[in-house]
């Protein structure tokens, strides 16, 4: 990164921080490490801005249908433990495979059809940032609701999972 870019940044930063205004977010915190730049803001309900400026919600751009297909595309490389197909091939392995499997579990574990067998965002949260027993308490919470059955899942965009072989069983994977 460039000096013009780290100063920009860090004038971003400085500015975003003393910034105060019912309408704007507040800036939380930011992280500077290697090439990566983030900005992080408190949590905006009510949705997201491109709800408030168009009128649409975020999940209008997915609909049901390509979520379940995200789910079934995912889960016979979790069932082999090949998270590192899951992966973005434009990282071109640049990850942390540990990071990348936890993160993985934890999308299977707030992807359960029952929404009160998904995680709350603090348990969430609490994962991600490597809480005790990470890796093994989401692999523990995901086999206890590993059964989906694609055939049951409800979705209001007409598609028709009857085609679809029913109920995968995830395996826990351990790493050696």
């Amino acid at each position: 990164m460039s000096a013009k870019a780290e100063m920009e940044f860090a004038v971003e930063v400085e500015i975003l921080g003393r910034v105060r205004h019912k309408n704007l977010l507040s800036l939380r915190g930011f992280y500077a490490g290697g090439d990566e730049r983030l900005i992080v803001y408190d949590y905006m309900p009510n949705h997201c801005l491109i709800a408030h400026l168009h009128g649409e919600l975020a999940d209008d751009c997915l609909p049901g249908g390509v979520k379940l297909d995200i789910v079934k595309w995912v889960n016979p490389f979790v069932e082999k433990g090949a998270f590192d197909h899951v992966a973005d091939p434009r990282l071109k392995g640049r990850y942390d495979p540990a990071q990348l499997e936890t993160a993985i579990m934890v999308a299977m574990r707030c992807t359960d059809r029952n929404p009160e067998k998904r995680p709350t965002m603090m348990k969430v949260v609490e994962w991600l940032n490597g809480g005790l027993g990470r890796t093994e308490e989401v692999e523990d919470e995901v086999e206890e609701h590993a059964e989906i059955d694609f055939n049951e899942m409800e979705y209001d965009d007409g598609t028709d999972y009857d085609g679809y072989d029913g109920k995968i069983q995830r395996e826990r994977h351990h790493r050696k």
